[in-house]
């Protein structure tokens, strides 16, 4: 037998509502399925033995292997069956009696039944406990107790979990189906198929977490009819047609929730304790009022340890919204209007078809815009943007950019920072704003835009009638007095050739230089007034 410890405090009060207290001091541990109830000898527990005993079906061990499987996933611990004779000595027990009314667990305690599981030997429902039924997410919860977690709504050792994360939505040892229900409410099937976030973040403060597990890159996807989930290509055992409800941890690597096979909007957030949807999910009462947060959670973080984190997503042909996390994201929409968001690091956006809202936030981010009018936000740090297909709009933010509109007639601006900005193909509209930038207009007929920003000195390189194009500097917002009419008195005192470039001077130690140009080649219709 194992013997028990005295848990500390994690000084989370969301993992200390679900600590009895006392766990065991090792993760090694065995676990049996009793054949007979004279394994549990005289004066076991409550009578459990004594009272209706039945050996577990195959099929429910089978589920109980299954859910043992997915607790050692997250955390330290080890789980080896003892077989025949053998089981009689296991440290978890699992069998059927009368005596509970559904089902019960003991925590962690020296005497004989800590550690063991009960599950009443009436009726058919712990026959065939399948993923998500009621039954198979009655044993995830009792293993839980038999691994030291407590109800979150007892007090216990260290006070309850608060109100707003008690639900099966955070934790399988609450009784509420959803925030603020007085007790389960979801029918068969829509329940979680394995520890929730919480339960997770328990369990490794408990036996510390377990990084072994998908350290690699992995690329996760689900079978949006049965459920089914695929990693790296490999079923993890067949659906049930149930909704998918469950919580992902994984250990390292580059990893990837592949939702490209989704067909109606998705929302992907790789935020720790995050939720995506992208298939029908659980209704947690059975009249379809309260629906779950989504079909998968990601897994919180421990002590800040980035591994855990998923990189990159995948969106499908729907109207998708992807949200990053503090890792360097890859994260691409699809087809759809879709809405990514980077947050920190150096992230990868990338648009594809529809007409796409990408957002970079920190970190140096690139950008693809693909085919359909987009909008692309830098925000801070040095980023790289293409905008491919479309009218797109381009905008640099903080950092010193560099924004390619590529095809179409595309509007660009540089915003803080020494940026590059570069219309290509179509008639764009280039706007420098702060610092000292260089415009590039390419094919088209182009509008420079420029405001009073100080010293800044800006660097047109192609400005020129020349092979069709009819580009134009915007100065209406510098020179607001000044019109087309009165351009000759303006040029002799604003324009000034210097060498081969032609500078303007905008005031405030500000200029703008014409690359390549002679002051000659200028008129009033080369410029836009007020």
């Amino acid at each position: 037998m194992v013997a028990i410890r005295t848990v500390s405090s994690s000084g989370n009060a969301s993992i200390d509502g679900l600590l009895s207290g006392e766990a065991w001091t090792s993760g090694q541990l065995t676990y049996g399925f009793p054949s007979s109830a004279a394994a549990y000898g005289a004066g076991y527990g409550a009578g459990e033995a004594a009272s209706g005993f039945q050996p577990l079906s195959a099929l429910a061990q089978a589920s109980v292997s299954r859910i043992l499987a997915s607790y050692a996933e997250v955390a330290r611990l080890t789980f080896t069956q003892a077989f025949g004779d053998a089981a009689a000595g296991a440290t978890l027990l699992y069998a059927m009696s009368a005596v509970p009314e559904t089902a019960y667990a003991y925590l962690p305690e020296a005497g004989s039944a800590g550690g063991d599981a009960w599950f009443q030997s009436a009726g058919a429902r712990f026959a065939d406990p399948q993923p998500g039924s009621y039954g198979g997410f009655a044993l995830v919860h009792e293993i839980g107790h038999t691994l030291g977690l407590k109800h979150p709504h007892e007090t216990g050792a260290f006070g309850t979990v608060p109100t707003p994360y008690d639900s099966i939505e955070y934790t399988v040892m609450s009784y509420r189906s959803y925030v603020g229900a007085s007790a389960y409410a979801a029918e068969d099937g829509n329940y979680p198929t394995g520890p929730m976030a919480l339960d997770i973040a328990a369990l490794q403060h408990l036996y510390g977490a377990n990084y072994e597990t998908r350290a690699g890159d992995t690329v996760y996807r689900w079978d949006l009819a049965t459920g089914e989930r695929f990693v790296d290509g490999a079923s993890q055992g067949p659906g049930t047609g149930s909704p998918v409800f469950e919580t992902i941890w994984d250990g390292g690597g580059q990893d990837t929730y592949d939702l490209s096979n989704a067909t109606a909007a998705a929302e992907i957030d790789l935020t720790p304790g995050g939720w995506s949807s992208f298939a029908k999910v659980s209704q947690l009462h059975f009249d379809g009022s309260h629906p779950a947060r989504g079909n998968v959670a990601n897994a919180l973080q421990v002590g800040g340890d980035a591994r855990s984190l998923i990189e990159n997503a995948v969106g499908g042909a729907g109207d998708d919204a992807i949200f990053g996390n503090a890792a360097d994201n890859r994260l691409e929409g699809g087809g759809g209007n879709d809405l990514i968001s980077g947050a920190a690091g150096a992230d990868r956006l990338l648009g594809h078809t529809g007409d796409d809202t990408l957002s970079g936030g920190a970190g140096n981010d690139t950008f693809w815009g693909g085919a359909g009018s987009d909008d692309l936000r830098g925000g801070a740090g040095d980023d790289v943007m293409y905008g491919g297909f479309g009218n797109d709009t381009l905008t640099g933010g903080e950092g010193d950019d560099a924004l390619r509109g590529q095809a179409d007639d595309d509007l660009l601006a540089g915003g803080a920072g020494n940026d590059m900005l570069m219309g290509e193909d179509g008639n764009d509209t280039l706007s420098g704003g702060a610092g000292d930038d260089r415009l590039v207009g390419g094919a088209g007929n182009d509008v420079f835009v420029f405001t009073r920003d100080g010293a800044s000195s800006d660097k047109i390189a192609d400005f020129g009638d020349v092979a069709g194009n009819e580009d134009r500097i915007d100065l209406s917002a510098v020179f607001g007095r000044v019109t087309n009419a009165m351009f000759a008195g303006w040029a002799a005192d604003h324009l000034d050739q210097r060498h081969a470039n032609v500078l303007i001077e905008t005031g405030e130690g500000g200029s703008i230089w014409l690359l390549g140009i002679d002051v000659s080649q200028l008129d009033a219709s080369d410029f836009v007034f007020a």
